[in-house]
């Protein structure tokens, strides 16, 4: 099924109007310029700063569930 069945694409600029589809071929887009050393460096930083933070997250989460198994186990349900 192609898009022309669905609405017939108005192109501007190298994109449809109505649904923001690129045209085929058309290369309009610049690529993003590399990223520094230093741009990089921080970048990495920032993810492995919110990877530590999940990992603590889910360390407590798991604390809490064993705690719960523990009661459950002890009460002898």
């Amino acid at each position: 099924m192609s898009d022309e069945r669905i609405h017939r694409h108005e192109w501007e600029n190298g994109r449809c109007k109505v649904c923001g589809l690129s045209k085929p071929g058309d290369e309009t887009e610049t690529p993003e310029p590399p990223m520094s050393k230093r741009e990089l460096t921080e970048r990495l930083d920032r993810i492995e700063k919110r990877i530590a933070g999940a990992e603590k997250f889910i360390n407590l989460v798991l604390l809490i569930l064993g705690i719960m198994v523990l009661i459950v186990l002890i009460r002898g349900r």
